[in-house]
């Protein structure tokens, strides 16, 4: 008679899917400068959020929705606005809880400073005669 002992380990933390609790909100972006292109990029928003996960923080990727907000770079005064964005689940996060796959995040853009904004002529005032030459 033969005897075969078999243990069977658990999965460690690491091969585990992680749940997903929460996404994070990033932190607002400030003095973006006037003019700035209507870009993700240009505006200087984050490539990831973080996930909150039951095993510690996670990054994921955001597809942000620029060309959907409120920003117009002609417009010369400060502008505030939103832009909303997609978070991407990654490999080994699960979301069993149905969390919902959105962030936003707030932005300031710089109104035009006075050494850029077109001035309006108000008076000329003529010059004195020239004398004793």
């Amino acid at each position: 008679t033969t005897s075969i002992s078999v243990t069977v380990n658990a999965e460690s933390d690491s091969e585990q899917d992680k749940t997903l609790v929460s996404i994070t909100a990033p932190e607002a972006i400030t003095g973006v400068v006037y003019g700035t292109d209507k870009t993700a990029e240009a505006l200087g928003l984050p490539e990831t959020v973080t996930l909150v996960t039951n095993f510690g923080d996670v990054p994921a990727n955001v597809t942000w929705d620029v060309e959907n907000s409120s920003y117009d770079p002609a417009v010369k005064k400060e502008q505030k606005f939103d832009v909303d964005g997609r978070v991407e689940l990654p490999a080994g996060v699960v979301n069993p809880g149905s969390v919902e796959l959105t962030t936003s995040i707030s932005v300031t853009v710089n109104a035009e400073s006075d050494s850029e904004q077109d001035k309006t002529l108000v008076s000329i005032t003529a010059p004195e005669a020239i004398t004793g030459v």
